[in-house]
């Protein structure tokens, strides 16, 4: 466990690779990295003309 505060620690299950283990901070880094990444997609996806769910189910209401 304290290890896994400083680098990542990998879990084998009868001789493979099964998880690996990582500090909170590590974690919630991580996370934040991802919001980040989905974040920018949807961004990129709404300025290239992205009509999103709510304005879908307006337009197939409309016709």
């Amino acid at each position: 466990m304290d290890k896994a505060q400083t680098e990542p620690v990998t879990i084998e299950k009868t001789g493979r690779k099964y998880a690996v283990h990582i500090g909170f901070d590590e974690y919630q880094r991580l996370l934040a990295l991802e919001d980040t990444y989905w974040g920018e997609r949807a961004s990129e996806a709404e300025s290239s003309g992205y009509s999103g769910p709510d304005e879908v189910q307006k337009l197939l209401a409309k016709l």
